[in-house]
């Protein structure tokens, strides 16, 4: 996510998802590319993981809850 912190103006946010599963030895490297980053903003790049198991009625059912909610910073500056 990045912004200019000016009062009335948008962030600009973007993601990307790189699917495991619990019984991969290696996951491929990934590269990710984000839009060209303008002057004077504020970049902050987090990441989560997000546990879930499949279910055939309701496909993903997700069970990050309040205690087990791995997440982290990777980057937070200004540009």
């Amino acid at each position: 996510m990045e912004s200019s912190l000016k009062y009335n103006t948008a962030a600009v946010d973007d993601y990307f998802l790189v699917p495991m599963t619990n019984n991969a030895a290696v996951i491929p490297a990934t590269v990710w590319t984000s839009v060209v980053l303008p002057e004077s903003h504020f970049v902050l790049v987090t990441a989560k993981m997000m546990y879930y198991h499949n279910d055939k009625f309701t496909v993903i059912n997700y069970i990050n809850n309040k205690a087990m909610n791995p997440s982290t910073i990777l980057l937070a500056k200004h540009t």
